[in-house]
């Protein structure tokens, strides 16, 4: 499914892509709206976990969502994949903070994350970390 489509690369402190890995997170924050080409192709975002951590978003997903959220967890890498299925500036979903929540669907943990390094904004995959995207996503989606 991934082999011809763009993936676009999107960091995010941990442990909010913890979150979105695990499907608990399903709507992303942003203070802008994603471009219209990505919205309209209903894009594939490669969720990278990012070297910082965010304490406050720690005790908000344990605190006031209940999750228990690890502190050892994947930095510096991409650790799922998950469709852009649109955005929206209100929602009732506890993790909408706005002004802009890109919702995402059909979020797939990669089966090993693939060490990358993130950047700000949406940002283009280097041609190996795209392949290992790939792979690591068939392998996450292939069942033996």
């Amino acid at each position: 499914m991934l082999e011809t489509v763009p993936i676009y690369g999107l960091t995010l402190y941990q442990p909010w892509a913890w979150a979105i890995a695990e499907g608990y997170k399903k709507i992303e924050n942003r203070p802008w709206a994603p471009p219209p080409s990505v919205l309209a192709n209903k894009s594939f975002i490669a969720i990278h976990a990012g070297v910082k951590y965010d304490h406050d978003g720690f005790h908000f997903l344990s605190d006031r969502l209940g999750l228990r959220v690890p502190y050892n967890v994947v930095q510096g890498a991409i650790v799922c994949v998950a469709r852009l299925d649109g955005v929206v500036t209100e929602s009732d979903d506890p993790c909408f903070f706005g002004p802009f929540g890109w919702v995402l669907k059909d979020v797939v943990r990669l089966a090993r994350p693939v060490p990358a390094r993130g950047f700000q904004k949406l940002w283009g995959l280097k041609p190996e970390t795209l392949e290992a995207v790939r792979d690591e996503y068939r392998a996450a989606t292939t069942t033996p």
